[in-house]
């Protein structure tokens, strides 16, 4: 769906059989999609149509189907692999996959990822974030080098994590089993990995977790049914509730 963002009113819709995830091109004239059937299409967002579909079977010397596609610093691409079809319980895999000349290589850790439920990138498209919905520990691996560092608390609601617009900082929710607040949110160093601060939190952090970043990379949101929470970062100091009305419809 192609929205307006002044009017906010839908203004085309360009046709992609099992459209799953989106990413832009640096120069922002080209998207890639990622599909449920593990295609892969770009789209041409100012003709809005179209420009190229990438048959699954056709990615690498052996077919992969691809659920999620990044666009990384060098033109190649991050594809998070289908679970049998479905990214159902996490995914198996990643690769990394240039469309120029097919050539093709699975990806991997230092450390045990498991099922992968969180597929992101480094604002400066240089590294490759993941996180496992069997728990553990984040992995962050280098695009160039295939080096790979890993870091945060572990544990299941990590496949929500946020990176800030200004590359700056990685948001990890995270629950403890200790008395309340048991609810967290985890700053790290974009660069360092290392942890900046640790603050409580209200709000969802469950692997449903709608936590968002403003533009300016200031403010988190930690969302609930009816409550908006905002917090200075990186310190999350000065909270302040948001009440939703239950007639609002959210996009996501």
């Amino acid at each position: 769906m192609v929205l307006d963002a002044a009017s906010e009113t839908e203004i085309a819709t360009i046709s992609v059989p099992g459209a799953f995830s989106i990413d832009d091109t640096p120069d922002h004239k080209t998207l890639y999609v990622g599909t449920l059937i593990g295609d892969v299409y770009t789209i041409d967002p100012v003709a809005m149509t179209v420009a190229q579909r990438y048959i699954g079977s056709h990615i690498g010397p052996s077919g992969y189907l691809a659920v999620s596609a990044l666009v990384l610093a060098d033109g190649r691409l991050a594809l998070l692999g289908s679970n049998n079809g479905f990214p159902v319980d996490g995914s198996q895999n990643y690769a990394i996959w240039n469309p120029v000349d097919n050539s093709f290589a699975l990806g991997g850790c230092n450390s045990f990822i498991g099922n992968i439920g969180g597929f992101s990138r480094t604002v400066d498209r240089t590294k490759i974030i993941l996180a496992s919905v069997d728990g553990g520990q984040l992995c962050e691996v280098d695009e160039s080098t295939g080096q790979a560092s890993t870091f945060g608390p572990g544990g299941f609601p990590e496949v929500n994590f946020r990176t800030t617009p200004d590359g700056k900082y990685i948001i990890v929710p995270n629950n403890t089993d200790t008395l309340p607040p048991n609810q967290y949110a985890n700053v790290y160093d974009a660069t360092t990995l290392n942890l900046v601060t640790q603050f409580p939190i209200s709000g969802d952090t469950s692997t449903a977790a709608g936590l968002a970043v403003s533009a300016d990379s200031k403010t988190l949101f930690t969302p609930t049914d009816t409550i908006i929470y905002a917090y200075s970062l990186p310190s999350g100091q000065g909270a302040r509730a948001f009440t939703v009305s239950k007639q609002a419809v959210f996009w996501c």
